[in-house]
């Protein structure tokens, strides 16, 4: 069964949206979470890549793992920082 659309960036928002917290370096995100979100978001990218290659959702579905993409680069290298 192929996943919705809208479900599966709905589930992309809400991890884009701990994974923000945790580049921002807001209270109470570890470096446990960072790493979390960003193989949460990296995974979530990738589902809506291969399911939305063609159709009405295709462009919006690139631009959210593009997006996705520049958050977990960010993340990443405060991940990087944090580990010295």
């Amino acid at each position: 069964m192929k996943e919705s659309f809208e479900g599966l960036k709905s589930d992309m928002d809400a991890a884009c949206v701990l994974l923000r917290g945790f580049t921002l370096g807001r209270p109470g995100f570890t470096r446990r979470d960072g790493a979390t979100a960003i193989s949460r978001v990296r995974e979530l990218a990738e589902r809506l890549q291969l399911a939305f290659t063609s159709g009405k959702h295709c462009k919006e579905a690139t631009q959210a793992a593009a997006s996705a993409k520049g958050q977990i680069l960010a993340a990443c290298a405060r991940l990087d920082l944090l580990r010295g």
